[in-house]
């Protein structure tokens, strides 16, 4: 951090210094407590807490695109040798890593042990604290902090204090985002031209983390994946899950893809849990979610076909199709992975989307869902009609309560 030198040209209009206005002419001068003595008089209170001047010049702030996570408050206490913990101010934090914060542009490093998930509480230690010795010489101080967190809000208590702001006070406090503050209106969608194919995705909320990870540590989770329910399946049906010889019909909604993968898939696209995205597969398949996640952005596709839907060929199911204004009808949401695999828990955020599909031809010359591919040009009729869009994550998590609110 850096002093600045102020000095306002003569004439000029007053400016605030802790939000009390100064003299113009007013001049601040690093370690002269003469000066320091002035300015407390010219602007009635002087909270030299860090750094002498709030502005901080060239501290070495980390930016967005660097950050791990960025605290949606944080205040700070401020002092000096005539006032110590005279007031506060405004402040940020950013959470590097699991070990490491900078807080106004000081670095602060976790002495005690690492958590597994995101957690402040602990010790942490810094080198950067900047106050005043009984002499009025600027000067940084090693000093140790004990954070304590309670759900989101954190307090920041000195072990080590200084002139400025003394042992056993607060140093600073603050709230980190919630789950809700990085996945609420995170997820997007539209449908192709011809509303046989959907697209969306998931981008977690910029003003708090930076990529897809942070914005998992945050909720709690080791990631993101979709969750698709097929809700309406009308018989007779072209899908088997795989090595069964019973045909699926919705309702009851089933989990798309089943947990073994589906009977015309090679191989079975077997995710295992109830998810849409394959966890344990590698980028090469493209119903992996490796293929489908970059650092930044969780993609979703689907164009359905099912020849078996009224006006349809029928060929999949003997030359019988289902009776006219039968269709598919989905629900796809975000959720969390929790816990570790391959035994994770899926967490239902209940963001997304309902839709339905009466496209009655084939993609890849197939009945299909859980694709990956564009229809076949000219094969069939209908289309994508989205339902309901929710945006806002709905609490408690219950994947099945979700489900009943949404359809």
């Amino acid at each position: 951090m850096t002093i600045q030198h102020l000095k306002k040209p003569a004439g000029a209009a007053y400016h605030r210094c802790s939000g009390v206005v100064c003299d113009a002419d007013s001049e601040i001068r690093k370690g002269a407590n003469a000066i320091l003595e002035d300015w407390k008089r010219n602007c009635a209170m002087v909270c030299v807490g860090i750094a002498l001047v709030v502005t901080i010049l060239g501290a070495g702030l980390v930016s967005k695109a660097q950050a791990i996570i960025n605290s949606k408050t944080c205040t700070i206490w401020l002092g000096n040798l005539s006032d110590p913990a005279c007031c506060t101010e405004s402040c940020s934090l950013t959470v590097q890593d699991l070990n490491t914060l900078v807080v106004w542009g000081m670095h602060l490093s976790r002495t005690s042990a690492t958590p597994k998930i995101l957690d402040l509480t602990g010790q942490w230690i810094s080198n950067d604290y900047e106050c005043y010795d009984s002499n009025g010489n600027l000067i940084y101080i090693t000093e140790k902090i004990d954070i304590e967190q309670t759900g989101t809000s954190f307090v920041a208590t000195k072990i080590t204090g200084d002139n400025c702001v003394p042992a056993g006070h607060v140093t600073f406090y603050g709230t980190l985002p919630s789950c809700d503050d990085v996945i609420n209106n995170g997820v997007t969608h539209y449908l192709s031209q011809d509303k046989t194919e959907i697209h969306a995705a998931f981008t977690p909320n910029p003003q708090f983390v930076s990529i897809i990870n942070e914005a998992a540590q945050v909720c709690g989770f080791i990631n993101f994946d979709w969750r698709q329910t097929i809700t309406s399946l009308p018989a007779p049906s072209p899908f088997y899950a795989a090595k069964s010889t019973t045909a699926l019909t919705a309702p009851p909604p089933f989990n798309d893809p089943p947990p073994n993968g589906y009977a015309y898939q090679n191989p079975p696209n077997a995710v295992m849990l109830p998810v849409y995205y394959n966890l344990f597969t590698s980028a090469s398949n493209p119903l992996s979610l490796a293929a489908n996640e970059t650092q930044t952005t969780l993609s979703f596709y689907d164009a359905p076909a099912d020849p078996c839907l009224h006006g349809g060929s029928g060929e999949p199911c003997g030359g019988k199709t289902a009776p006219a204004g039968a269709i598919l009808g989905f629900t796809t949401h975000l959720v969390g992975i929790a816990g570790n695999l391959p035994g994770a828990s899926v967490k239902d955020t209940g963001i997304g989307f309902s839709w339905t599909s009466s496209f009655n031809g084939t993609a890849g010359g197939i009945a299909v869902t859980n694709g990956y591919l564009p229809v076949d040009p000219g094969s069939g009729t209908g289309g994508i009609t989205v339902t309901k869009v929710n945006n806002i994550m709905i609490h408690p998590i219950d994947s099945y309560l979700l489900e009943l609110l949404l359809n």
